[in-house]
């Protein structure tokens, strides 16, 4: 693991290009009136419990958040790496008019997520058993929400390749490591670093926990910010509109970034 006296300078290089991460704030919707759903699409419905299934109805919100204003009725909506549908249900049930479609690997969880559409009621969402890649029908929206390593930029790059929407909140950045992809992403942190470089700043961007204050989680956020901008300039590059965003609460969990794609 690589040490914060190597990584800094790499930032600094960067901040020198004008490569410094600019957040946005997230857009003001209507919230997700929990109460009004179906019980099985609610991450506190059974499958949690506790502070974990308060966080993960937090994500869930912040991902809705920025999804509503970037559908229209008849949308197909994409949840990759969904598990069982902690994101995907919820944005079923709160744009009845789209259709979602569940895309995960593992088969416990497909069967898990059946199990919930069928308690659902809901007539919307449908599953798509395979991998990021295997997705092969038009849509207009992709999201990932904690997408482990490569799978975030796997899922992205399949939405600039259909011209779709992506929303997605990237985890486990430095899986990345392990990845035959090429990195950095985008041009202009190809000029500033190399894939060495890369591979010390995505390790210390998984430096990111529970204390907040505490100066390991600041520099992993710090370098989770980079590597998130180079993913969104890399989309820049094929002509779309980029935002980056942290959470709200920042605590619903230690990878709070959200990076958003729009084609021009």
């Amino acid at each position: 693991m690589p040490s914060w006296s190597t990584v800094a300078p790499i930032l600094d290089r960067l901040d020198a290009q004008g490569l410094t991460p600019v957040y946005d704030a997230l857009p003001e919707t209507e919230p997700v009136e929990w109460h009004a759903l179906p019980t099985q699409v609610d991450p506190t419905g059974g499958l949690m419990d506790g502070i974990r299934a308060q966080r993960k109805r937090w994500q869930v919100e912040n991902m809705i958040r920025v999804l509503r204003g970037l559908t229209r009725p008849g949308s197909v909506i994409v949840d990759f790496g969904a598990s069982s549908g902690n994101l995907g249900l919820p944005v079923a049930a709160c744009f009845p008019t789209c259709q979602v479609y569940i895309v995960d690997k593992k088969s416990r969880t497909v069967d898990i997520a059946k199990e919930r559409i069928a308690g659902s009621g809901l007539k919307n969402v449908a599953l798509y058993p395979g991998f990021v890649k295997e997705v092969t029908f038009p849509f207009d929206v992709g999201l990932g929400l904690h997408l482990c390593g490569d799978a975030t930029d796997q899922a992205q790059m399949l939405c600039i390749e259909r011209g779709a929407v992506y929303i997605m909140a990237p985890c486990c950045i430095g899986f990345i490591q392990r990845s035959a992809l090429v990195f950095p992403r985008s041009r202009a942190f190809s000029m500033v670093v190399n894939r060495t470089e890369y591979d010390w700043l995505a390790s210390a961007a998984d430096w990111t926990g529970r204390d907040e204050q505490g100066d390991q989680h600041r520099r992993g956020k710090r370098s989770m910010g980079y590597v998130n901008r180079d993913r969104n300039l890399a989309a820049v590059e094929h002509r779309y509109r980029v935002t980056q965003h942290t959470m709200v609460p920042s605590d619903a969990s230690p990878k709070n970034e959200i990076i958003v794609g729009t084609p021009s």
